[in-house]
Parts: structure tokens; sequence; C-alpha cells
């Protein structure tokens, strides 16, 4: 009776403006069932070529994705998207529209909130007292207030903030005008 060996891998990757790109590959192949009892060290390259043949796919897959985003689409700034601040998407889907069509996002977790401030406070020239003011200057709304969306939208610029891909008096600016 032949082995049935199911392999299989995924990946996803982060895009900017909360995007995301992901691909998964999984194979069913038939062994021969001698190979667990006869030679182990076959049995094992026969793995690492199932895997090896469903990486490849995903990482084809996933560069073929990527060239069809950068032909089609340009990633905007956060002071590009500010017309839509709690929507890292573009959808206007962040806190709700005013028409009612799109349902309001949950209100931002204690964890996401607690993770925000920990993260002001390793931002120099930030710390808590301004991150209200930033927070206002992103969704024009009190950090109590923020829905589950704007606070991820808030931890990534913290995250950008504080490995200083972009700079605080750039997004103040930026909500400012």
């Amino acid at each position: 009776m032949p082995l049935k060996l199911l392999a299989g891998t995924s990946r996803k990757m982060g895009l900017p403006n909360y995007g995301s790109l992901g691909a998964s590959c999984s194979m069913e192949v038939e062994l021969s069932e001698s190979l667990l009892g006869d030679d182990l060290d076959a049995f094992q390259r026969q793995v690492r070529t199932v895997y090896a043949a469903c990486a490849e796919a995903v990482n084809h897959e996933l560069t073929r994705q990527q060239a069809d985003m950068s032909n089609g689409q340009q990633w905007k700034t956060p002071c590009q998207n500010s017309q839509t601040a709690g929507s890292p998407n573009g959808n206007g889907a962040g806190g709700g529209s005013e028409d009612g069509d799109v349902p309001a996002s949950q209100p931002a977790t204690e964890r996401q909130i607690d993770f925000a401030c920990a993260l002001a406070r390793q931002i120099r020239g930030l710390g808590i007292r301004r991150l209200e003011g930033l927070a206002d200057a992103l969704f024009r709304r009190p950090i109590a207030e923020l829905s589950s969306t704007d606070a991820s939208s808030l931890i990534h610029t913290l995250k950008e903030l504080r490995s200083g891909k972009i700079s605080l008096e750039a997004i103040l600016e930026c909500g400012a005008s």
C-alpha cells in the first residue's frame, strides 16, 4: 500500500496601508511504503523536494501579485490619505460612512491602547502627553474614541516613528493641514 504525503506551505506579507498579500500551496503525493523502513534518507529527500516545490510556487505567486500591485496601484503616504484617516485601505470603512451603508468599526481594545501608549513612551519627543495630539491630528478624535481600525493604524504609525521611517513633525504638520 502506498504512503500518502501531504505537505504544504503558506506565506503572507504585509503591504503599506494595512494591505497584505498571501499565497499557499499544498500537495499530496504517493510514496513507496518501503521508503520509511528501508531508506529513511530517501524519504526525507522526497519530503524536502515537495516542500521546496511548494515554497517556490508560493514565492512565484507572491512575486507575481507584487508586480500586479506595483503596475496598477501606487501607495499613498499618511498625508495623502488624510481624507480617509480612519480607513487604512481607503474605502471609508474606518469609522463607518455618513450614509450608514458601511457598519462602524469596533472600538479600540484596551490592549491596543496600552500598546500605543507603550510605543509612545519609546519615541523621543512624543510620550503619552503628545500621543493624544497625534491621535487628534490623524483621526480627529481622542484616543479613547478610536475604532479598532484607527488604533491599528495609530500603532503602525507609531512603529514607523520609532524606527525613524517617518518624522513626528511631518505627521503633525500633515494633520494640521
